[in-house]
């Protein structure tokens, strides 16, 4: 009786540690996939991405801009800073997030 509980006990310990190895290994794979996919990203954002001189915008550009905000917040504004976000380096589930952001807060027409 103790031989065949002495088995069970080895056979449970080679068990969970062949189970802990897999999942010790497929994590590892999958952080390895991610990292691999983050220097994809970075290198195709890098190779794609347009020059400092491109980004620039024109003082019509900011005037417009700083009359949109103005009209939605229906005060005078002052633009401090214009970031361009480019779509194909933006997920979608960011964007809903910046979108519950600006619904969030309570911005009211001018009467």
């Amino acid at each position: 009786m103790w031989k065949s509980i002495e088995t069970a006990i080895y056979l449970m310990f080679i068990g969970t540690g062949v189970v802990f190895f897999s999942l010790f290994f497929l994590a590892g794979f999958i952080r390895s996939i991610s990292w691999i996919e983050d220097k994809i990203t970075r290198f195709r954002i890098k190779t794609t991405a347009p020059a400092a001189a491109e980004c620039q915008l024109s003082p019509e550009e900011v005037a417009v801009v700083s009359a949109a905000v103005a009209a939605a917040l229906g005060k005078k504004v002052e633009i401090h800073r214009i970031r361009l976000l480019h779509d194909e380096s933006q997920e979608a589930w960011s964007r809903a997030g910046r979108m519950d952001i600006m619904r969030s807060h309570d911005l009211q027409m001018p009467k």
